[in-house]
């Protein structure tokens, strides 16, 4: 009886981290939408700080591959294309294809 409990337990806090893992792989996505609206909006700044923001939730939260290289692309386009920071833009390409090999900048941003 105690170890069919301690499966049980296992498995709805398993779940429980999925669903926080998922909510927040959610929230860094929303974040680099959010952002790209603003640059396109040429609200660089703010375009830039919720960047920042989505990274550093990536990086609590765990969040790597197709999301994180997204992020960190969305990083180079607004350093050198908002800032004209040509080395920063270079560094953050450099750590997307770190993250995500087969990862590709938009055509449209």
């Amino acid at each position: 009886m105690m170890k069919r409990l301690g499966l049980v337990f296992a498995l709805a806090l398993s779940l429980a981290f999925s669903g926080s893992a998922e909510a927040q792989l959610r929230r860094v996505l929303d974040l680099n939408r959010q952002a790209m609206e603003a640059y396109n909006n040429l609200e660089i700044e703010q375009a830039m700080q919720t960047l920042q923001e989505a990274l550093q939730t990536a990086q609590r939260s765990n969040v790597t591959g197709s999301a994180l290289a997204r992020t960190y692309l969305n990083l180079g386009v607004v350093a050198i294309g908002g800032f004209g920071d040509n080395g920063q833009g270079l560094q953050y390409f450099t750590e997307a294809l770190r993250a995500d090999g087969s990862v590709q900048l938009d055509p449209l941003t």
